[in-house]
């Protein structure tokens, strides 16, 4: 589901570069004063030179034969008449311009606004985000882990070995605008919560652990992008927890929409109230043809070949709602730097009203309240000392072409409730939804369609209590037809190899009303005899 996206950083640089054999006219105020220069050389960097020159070598890059040398304007200006020197230029000040969308890799940032809050210096410091996934590289250039904690058996390293956990994390916070990989909030401060192994699974007590560990952190906000078809109760409980102690929760949707018919495909923790469920769209502003649809639904925000930091050091494209969930976190840490005192509650209300209405009008199942759109911050005094990137690292990521999704639809394994109940080894089938159409005998066809997380099961069709049809597995629909006025109950339940049942679906009530026939309609009627 991805296309590589390649796009060329812009940045401003300005470099002060003396002639060379030349000699530069510096003011009398900087003669004397030392700044720092980067001084190439022809062949091979020449230290005694430098130090003949009166200058001071300070960070030296032995594959481009060039030093960072400290010295005055008028000792920079003998060195660069010197023949073996190439080039010296003034160290100065890198900065992402951020006017169009060429100018970061990452097409996402200026959709949802995320740029103009950074003129007004507003970045994320200060903020805690915690993503829990795979862990989070901590040798990536791109990225700065604070702290973390790991849930897995295998190891107690919170490194990432999948990659996943890595891309969430950089388009939340990455910082290395000289590579053009930048996240919504960079400045903010990310905790690696390692749940998923190195293939993208991982267990209920892992994920609860990480929840526990992460909470206990008191961290500000949790990143979530993954999902499970299974409701949790113990999951709940901890989001719901997560969310009374005023830490925001964002997780992803799910890629489980492609039908257009697909009704409430939302799937777990992202069901929760107590969490931010985001769905995903292109650059279009269309929603992504996998984005997963139905009430839950709150925001949207790009997901669609979207480039971020990934496994080691290196970087790539990825689309789905675990990258357009981590666009949310980083809004809702550029919100709680800009106003640290407003509850969670109240900064998720505001992201709401702020977002930009797509689809029908309001709420709606396909993009929630609409496209997050970060509010004008310009009433938000931040006092700040460094600029984006200023820190960065020099080592540069290597472009990646990323496998199609590294962690599973259905990562997370949740435990049977009862062992010795043999319907519990059979999953009950979930999203269960109807749609009624009309015969020109004024009967009715209700399509029913439902999602299943084994292959080999067959489905059981129940209607008012009575089995009603047997499905073979494979297919994931039925249409009982002809059905008369009146309501009607349905409920699904699976059939597993060794015809164990499952418990029922939650039921789905179908109202199939009084049509006239289509002769009825036309006025047409038989002549009496």
């Amino acid at each position: 589901m991805e296309r590589r996206l390649l796009q060329t950083l812009a940045v401003s640089v300005f470099l002060f570069a003396y002639p060379l054999g030349g000699t530069v006219a510096a003011s009398e105020s900087h003669q004397t004063e030392d700044n720092t220069y980067v001084v190439g050389f022809h062949d091979s960097l020449d230290k005694a030179l430098i130090e003949k020159a009166g200058g001071e070598t300070e960070d030296v890059w032995e594959r481009i034969e060039a030093a960072a040398v400290t010295m005055t304007d008028e000792k920079a200006a003998w060195l660069s008449s010197q023949p073996e020197v190439d080039y010296v230029e003034l160290d100065e000040e890198v900065q992402v311009n951020a006017d169009t969308d060429t100018e970061l890799r990452n097409w996402g940032l200026n959709r949802v606004e995320a740029t103009d809050a950074w003129d007004h210096d507003v970045t994320g410091a200060g903020v805690d985000v915690a993503v829990v996934d795979t862990g989070i590289s901590t040798s990536h250039p791109s990225l700065d882990v604070e702290d973390g904690y790991s849930a897995v058996s295998y190891t107690d390293s919170y490194d990432d070995d999948n990659g996943h956990g890595s891309h969430a994390a950089g388009i939340i916070a990455a910082n290395q605008p000289s590579a053009g990989i930048v996240g919504v909030a960079p400045d903010a401060d990310l905790y690696a919560v390692k749940v998923l192994d190195e293939i993208g699974s991982g267990s209920l007590t892992q994920v609860l652990n990480g929840m526990e560990w992460a909470i206990d952190e008191g961290v500000d906000i949790i990143n979530m992008s993954f999902g499970t078809l299974t409701n949790s109760q113990s999951m709940k409980s901890m989001l719901d927890a997560a969310y009374d102690d005023d830490i925001i929760v964002a997780a992803a949707s799910g890629n489980r929409g492609e039908s257009s018919e697909s009704g409430s495909r939302v799937e777990f923790p992202a069901r929760f109230e107590s969490v931010v469920a985001v769905g995903a769209v292109d650059e279009d502003n269309e929603r992504a043809y996998f984005s997963a649809t139905g009430d839950s639904v709150e925001l949207a925000a790009p997901g669609v070949d979207i480039v971020s930091s990934y496994e080691g050091s290196s970087f790539g494209p990825l689309s789905g709602t675990s990258m357009a969930t981590p666009f949310v976190v980083g809004g809702f840490a550029l919100m709680k730097e800009a106003y640290p005192e407003e509850d969670a509650a109240h900064i998720r209300e505001t992201l709401q009203d702020e977002a930009l209405d797509l689809g029908s009008d309001g709420r709606d199942e396909e993009f929630g309240y609409g496209l997050l759109q970060l509010p004008d911050l310009s009433d938000v005094t931040i006092d700040k000392e460094e600029e984006i990137g200023e820190e960065e690292s020099t080592e540069q990521p290597v472009e990646e072409d990323i496998e199609d999704n590294p962690i599973s639809d259905d990562p997370i394994d949740i435990p049977e409730e009862d062992e010795n109940d043999e319907s519990a080894s059979v999953e009950v089938p979930s999203h269960v939804d109807s749609r009624v159409s009309y015969n020109e005998d004024g009967s009715a066809n209700v399509t029913l369609s439902w999602d299943r997380s084994d292959e080999d099961v067959r489905h059981q069709l129940y209607r008012d209590g009575n089995k009603l049809e047997v499905v073979d597995s494979g297919n994931t629909s039925f249409i009982d037809q002809g059905v008369p006025a009146g309501s009607y109950q349905y409920e699904v339940t699976a059939i597993g190899a060794n015809d164990e049942e499952s418990e029922k679906s939650e039921a789905v009530e179908v109202t199939v009303e009084e049509k006239e026939t289509a002769d009825e309609a036309n006025g047409f009627s038989w002549p009496e005899k």
